[in-house]
């Protein structure tokens, strides 16, 4: 009896469970490819991640930054960077464009302008291309105290201008700055301009409106003339010589008979003198006269 028990368990000892001798020798397993011998491993479980239970695939929780590796750091950093750096890259990009725009956009302004005692609107096209239907507004009407001053007369401030190129002016003569400082109870030194014009692509533009004070400038003086005005002047005077020259280098001359000048004027109202002699008076009183007059150049007749 005894025996048996102990063969029983020395027999219980050597024969397991086929399920379990399975399973430890089923960890490697050969298989014979192209006439040789290949270890196979069956991929092993991962673990379990010990705080919240997830099981990863390479053993890493992705809730727990801890069991992180080089590359999962380097996807975050690369994540960072683009959601950093992307709208950054948006907004310089942005203001590039809007600072491109503002550099090529017409620019339209209307200041005053002074030629000794004399004020002057200036209406310039300071920006980079082509200003279209320029449209001009005062707070109030215009007043001066000249007689004739030039913004009553031109249509630039009540129509539309159609076109002003980069860096055109036209300026209208506006008042007389000792008279109108004088009388400034009755005529105002200041006004409000609001300026809308197109550029070349249709693109409409509003600047704000902005003010002109005459009174800022009671007690200044115009700048003196300088080497730009010299320079001008020298430029005019080079023009009007070049004119005198017969496409040479030395100065055309042109001589003057005065006396068959003064003989070419004396035919022409003498021909004149006859044509008028005959329509009203016949041939016969023509070519009397004629003979007198012959007669004097002689002094044949007194």
């Amino acid at each position: 009896m005894a025996h048996t028990r102990a063969s029983g368990e020395s027999a219980g000892l050597r024969s397991r469970p086929r399920g379990r001798g399975r399973a430890r020798r089923g960890d490697e397993r050969l298989a014979a490819q192209d006439g040789e011998l290949v270890r196979r491993r069956r991929p092993r479980r991962s673990r379990r991640c010990g705080r919240c239970g997830h099981q990863p695939a390479d053993g890493r929780c992705v809730v727990h930054p801890e069991t992180w590796g080089g590359s999962e750091w380097q996807a975050v950093a690369a994540f960072i960077a683009i959601f950093v750096a992307g709208p950054i890259a948006f907004w310089q990009a942005h203001e590039a464009r809007k600072v491109r725009l503002d550099q090529s956009r017409p620019y339209v302004i209307v200041d005053f302008e002074f030629r000794d005692f004399l004020v002057y609107l200036k209406i310039q096209n300071i920006g980079k291309t082509m200003a279209r239907d320029v449209r001009i507004k005062f707070d109030q009407p215009l007043t001066s105290t000249l007689a004739n001053p030039g913004f009553t007369k031109s249509r630039l401030l009540r129509e539309p201008i159609p076109m002003l190129a980069p860096g055109r002016s036209v300026s209208l003569l506006f008042d007389s700055f000792p008279d109108r400082y004088e009388r400034r109870k009755k005529f105002p030194m200041d006004h409000t301009v609001t300026i809308e014009y197109d550029d070349d692509r249709g693109t409409p533009y509003t600047d704000p409106p902005y003010p002109l004070d005459l009174d800022a400038y009671v007690g200044a003086s115009s700048d003196p003339k300088g080497l730009a005005e010299l320079v001008r002047e020298v430029e005019k005077i080079r023009h009007e010589m070049k004119s005198w020259t017969d496409e040479g280098r030395g100065l055309l001359v042109k001589g003057v008979d005065r006396k068959a000048a003064r003989e070419a004027e004396a035919r022409s109202y003498w021909r004149a003198e006859d044509r008028e002699t005959l329509r009203e008076q016949g041939l016969s009183a023509m070519l009397r006269g004629r003979a007198r007059r012959y007669a004097r150049r002689r002094g044949w007749a007194a």
